[in-house]
């Protein structure tokens, strides 16, 4: 916490009361969009490429392998650990990768059937706000982010999540 915003003790108690709940906050409505899109895409029947849900799972593992860096550890570390060879982490992600993919499908046609669509005036001042809260430039962070293409279409899939959650 910055020095100035904590004066005393009851000040970061307070401070430290309101983080805990907005955090909690943030899980229940994380929770609630889960069973939203859970709901909805367990009613889908579609055929999906096998192609697509391999790359997700990749792409899975990629971000597991990352947060498994920042803990000091490599993937090669964590598979001799658990006794697991690539294909049964393979194994492992494929229904979640399944559900993501189903999600992104029915959230891509929930923003084609209500035509919702993100201008780029919209997309810089989103991507603005997001370098601000992460501490980088704004073209550090498009890099990071995949252009402002990318920044349009997490938008677009979050105007999509409200209007699936009802609101």
């Amino acid at each position: 916490y910055k020095r100035q915003d904590v004066k005393s003790e009851e000040d970061l108690k307070k401070k430290v009361k309101e983080d805990i709940e907005k955090k909690k906050e943030a899980e229940i409505e994380n929770k609630y969009i889960e069973d939203c899109l859970n709901a909805a895409t367990s009613k889908m029947e579609v055929e999906i490429n096998p192609e697509i849900i391999d790359d997700e799972i990749h792409r899975m593992i990629d971000q597991m392998s990352e947060q498994l860096r920042m803990n000091g550890l490599t993937l090669e570390q964590y598979m001799q650990f658990t006794g697991m060879s690539h294909e049964d982490l393979h194994k492992q992600y494929e229904e979640g990768a399944t559900n993501r993919v189903k999600e992104r499908l029915l959230l891509e046609e929930v923003a084609t059937v209500e035509n919702i669509e993100i201008s780029d005036d919209e997309a810089k001042a989103r991507a603005a706000e997001m370098a601000k809260n992460y501490g980088m430039s704004e073209e550090e962070l498009l890099k990071e982010f995949g252009g402002l293409d990318m920044v349009k279409y997490d938008m677009k899939m979050r105007k999509a999540i409200e209007i699936v959650k009802g609101e």
